[in-house]
């Protein structure tokens, strides 16, 4: 079976890291797989590209960035020659031009599942979105959702739901808990003392992630041997600033680092003692799944999206605009050991055969 993931842009976020881990999933389970982006790679994206091409998947990255028209052609015209058994598109805009192909092409033939990624959870909100699922797209075979409340609020917005249901992310546990032997290693690079404790936090540098709550927070800890570091892509820089700011008037600067985003986080988890997730809203977070497998004691915000981590020993819930609460359970907790927490059912190759075999079976319906 040839099976193709679509995505917007190839960066190092958790939707494309997602995609990058299934399609080798795939790969390995003797599926043929094809990876196509409507823009081109962010070169953070680099080594996962290697990787991919490495182990042999067909990529489709343009060069540059093109028009709407331009994609629009470039799709059809893989889509014609290539012919996979199923598409997933990875979230509204790919699914979107996917479906207007097949609308151009008067192809009913063609599978299409929509994955829903984003995080506000509410991906049609968009009475534009609302317009062209409800009046010009055809019906997506199936629509995977990463979490339940998304698959509710696009029944809500457009009062249909397709096959498919709530597929939850998965993650390279196996991978994350052999880097952890690599953890004197990282931190010297780094340049920190066995005596210093790192609180760490991942994600995109953006109002929804509240790195700014974090750093606010931090500011309030006396303890000379705690730092922060932040790591991800930016996607606001007016906000980047903000941070900056922060920092620089807490005279921080030597403690709280900002790096970019990279593929080496497994080995940044090793080499950390806390991690923090103190997000507005969520999908179902890669980015939380790989910090639950490390261990690492971890402090979040009380939102529905977390919620499944109250199971877990040493999950901390907090309400992240409290910052002496926020500050009091980073200090609570740099000094735990690590957690043996259970993460087998969010193993990506759970995740892989769970989206491969919807594929086998709409391509099943299709023929019948």
């Amino acid at each position: 079976m040839h099976i193709c993931h679509l995505i917007l842009r190839p960066r190092l976020s958790g939707a494309e890291k997602l995609v990058a881990d299934l399609s080798l999933e795939q790969l390995k389970a003797g599926e043929t797989v094809s990876i196509f982006s409507l823009e081109p790679m962010e070169s953070n994206f680099h080594g996962i590209y290697q990787t991919l091409a490495s182990a042999g998947v067909n990529i489709h990255f343009p060069d540059y960035k093109s028009s709407r028209f331009g994609r629009l052609a470039r799709l059809l015209a893989f889509l014609a020659k290539q012919r996979p058994d199923c598409v997933f598109a990875h979230s509204v805009i790919p699914s979107l031009y996917v479906r207007l192909v097949q609308y151009l092409r008067h192809h009913p033939a063609d599978i299409i599942c929509s994955v829903l990624h984003d995080a506000s959870q509410d991906d049609y909100n968009s009475l534009l979105y609302r317009c062209f699922e409800s009046s010009i797209a055809p019906e997506p075979n199936a629509l995977i959702c990463v979490a339940p409340i998304a698959r509710a609020n696009y029944f809500k917005r457009c009062g249909y739901v397709s096959d498919g249901g709530v597929i939850y992310n998965g993650i390279k546990t196996g991978d994350i808990k052999a880097a952890q032997v690599r953890r004197g290693i990282v931190r010297e690079q780094l340049g920190y003392q066995p005596n210093q404790r790192i609180v760490l936090q991942v994600g995109r540098i953006n109002p929804v992630k509240r790195q700014l709550e974090t750093v606010k927070s931090f500011r309030r800890i006396a303890d000379p041997c705690l730092s922060l570091i932040l790591v991800g892509l930016v996607e606001d820089n007016h906000y980047l600033s903000e941070i900056n700011a922060a920092i620089e008037s807490g005279g921080l600067s030597d403690k709280i680092r900002i790096l970019p985003p990279t593929d080496k986080i497994f080995d940044l988890l090793a080499a950390a003692d806390v991690y923090v997730m103190p997000s507005l809203a969520e999908g179902f977070s890669v980015a939380f799944l790989e910090a639950l497998a490390s261990g690492l004691p971890i402090i979040c915000s009380d939102i529905d999206a977390f919620s499944f981590a109250k199971a877990y020993d040493g999950v901390t819930h907090v309400d992240p605009s409290n910052y002496a609460s926020y500050a009091a359970a980073m200090v609570s907790a740099r000094n735990a050991n690590r957690f043996h927490r259970d993460m087998r059912f969010y193993s990506v190759d759970n995740t892989a055969n769970a989206y491969s075999n919807l594929a086998c079976v709409l391509n099943f319906k299709n023929i019948i």
